[in-house]
Formats: structure tokens, sequence, C-alpha cells
């Protein structure tokens, strides 16, 4: 059977737009703009602004005969600082909310990268030499004779290695290599963690497995947020997305607000818009009135 198994590895090319400067005099609301038609040698696409309210909506239309891969949108509001979101065939709208009477006049600037998806066959040997590789990585779980730093989280200590979790981790690395205490004592004190979360965390590291995610997940995202395992705060994003219903969507945008993660947030605020029967008849609406931030994302979503 695994002679006949074919795997797939993809590689990403990248076309990138120079920045376009969309300079709007006198904005109002209920406007509505056309950018002109960008060409790359990728894909041809257009932005649509539309103003309505107090938000900012760019629309992202592509050729869909030509479309593959997303496009990495770089944009900036007058001088705000500069921020980054994925355009794909599913998410296609970059949202400004709550502009006020100060955008009357502002220019907005757009770098567009498309990233390309191209894939090849890949012999079965390189999958089974992966395979070797993750098997010896997982072997030095829990190995306490190999590491060389102890995490002490309540009463449990977890023997690990410092170049496995600064590899995964940017915020690990700067721990283990800039000068700070962890650098040079073989014990990290984590206080704001329970050992459930750090059994999964660490098992993520090294194996790459996690169990009964959909039941941590909102959980270890906190902990995947704070120590910048970008793949999985993915994953947990992924999972309270999955599990979304109207019991758990106002723990879900707590979190989302929480952790200032715009995506997330919007997924949810997406699902209330359509399920706007729960904010009169789920007891959770009423817990979430002690957030009254949270509260007016909702109503300017809903005015929006």
């Amino acid at each position: 059977m695994e002679g006949n198994t074919y795997y797939i590895e993809t590689t990403f090319m990248k076309y990138e737009n120079p920045q376009f400067l969309w300079p709007v005099q006198q904005f109002h609301s209920n406007t509505i703009l056309m950018s002109p038609v960008f060409l790359l040698p990728s894909c041809t696409y257009t932005a649509t602004m539309e103003h309505t309210g107090r938000n900012l909506t760019l629309q992202f239309d592509f050729d869909e005969k030509q479309y593959g891969g997303y496009l990495n949108v770089v944009y900036s509001l007058l001088d705000c600082c500069q921020k980054t979101q994925i355009i794909n065939g599913t998410n296609k709208s970059i949202i400004y909310q709550n502009l006020s009477s100060f955008y009357s006049k502002f220019d907005l600037s757009l770098k567009v990268t498309h990233m390309l998806p191209v894939t090849k066959q890949l012999p079965n040997f390189k999958i089974k030499h992966i395979r070797e590789i993750m098997r010896h990585i997982s072997s030095l779980h829990f190995n306490s004779e190999l590491s060389d730093l102890t995490i002490c989280v309540e009463d449990s200590v977890y023997p690990v290695h410092k170049c496995i979790l600064g590899a995964h981790s940017p915020v690990f690395e700067n721990m283990f290599t800039f000068g700070m205490k962890e650098q040079k004592e073989d014990r990290v004190y984590i206080t704001d963690l329970t050992k459930g979360t750090c059994t999964s965390m660490l098992s993520y590291i090294y194996t790459n497995r996690l169990e009964d995610l959909d039941n941590i997940a909102s959980e270890l995202i906190f902990i995947a947020d704070m120590y910048n395992i970008l793949d999985l705060v993915k994953l947990c994003k992924g999972a309270l997305i999955k599990q979304m219903n109207e019991e758990n969507v106002f723990d879900t945008l707590v979190i989302a607000d929480k952790l200032h993660m715009h995506d997330l947030e919007l997924r949810c605020l997406q699902y209330i818009a359509h399920n706007k029967t729960i904010i009169h008849s789920s007891k959770e609406y009423e817990d979430i009135k002690k957030y009254p931030n949270i509260v007016a994302k909702i109503l300017d979503y809903f005015m929006g």
C-alpha cells in the first residue's frame, strides 16, 4: 500500500505589486470608490472601497480563472502603523471599524503580494526520512537524561531542551540567548500556566500531536499566543471556529478581544449576525455585558 502512496510538497511563488497610494479627499459616508485593475503575472484583481456608517471596507475581487493561493496585503491608513491581512477565496475583505470624523480626509496605501502555490510530487523515501526525524525528536519528550532545562509548573517539573523550545518559539529563543536569567539557570518557573496546558504545549512541540484539541483550545490558545507558537495558535483558532455555536460564541469573542485576534473576532461577529436571536435568548449575552467594548463592537457590526 505504501508503495502506491503519493506525497505532494507545496512551495509558493511571490509576485508583488508596487505600493499603491489611494488619496481620498472629502470621503463621506456611503461613498464607494473602485481601484484601477491590478495586473500581476499570476492574477488580476481590483479593490473596492466603501464607507458605510463608521466602517470602511476594502473588498477584493479577482479573476477566478487566474486566481489561486492568496494575497498578502500590507496596508495603512493615514500615518497609522502598517497592518497585514491575508485575502483568499473565503476572506476577501478588510474592515476598518469605528472611524471618526478625523478620517474624513485620508490616504490609504496598499502593497499586495500574490502567493501562488506550486506543487510537486515527493518520493516516498523523503517522507519516511521526515518521519524518522520526528520519531527521534519525539523520543526526547520527557527525556531527563539529555535535557538542559527544567520547566516548573505548579507542583510538576518537565525536563526540556532549549534548542527544541527555541526552534518553536521566538519567546523561548530570546529567553535562552539574550542574557536573561533562564540562559544561566537550569530552571524556569511559570506561574500563569496550568499543568494540563503545559503538558499539551510540550506534547505539540515534541510530537506535533495534540489530544482532545476541541476541549482544550480555549485555554491552549492563550499559552500559544504568549509564547508566539504560530502553528499552535492557528490550530486553536481552527478548533474554536469549527465548534462555534450559540453557547460558546460569546466566550470565543472574549478570547479574540483579549488576544487582539481580529480574524477570530470577525468570525464571531459574523456568526452572531447570522444568528441574531441569540442576543435575546442566550444567557451568555448577559455575561458579555460586563465587557462594554465588546458590546460596542457587536452593535457597530450590526449597524455597519
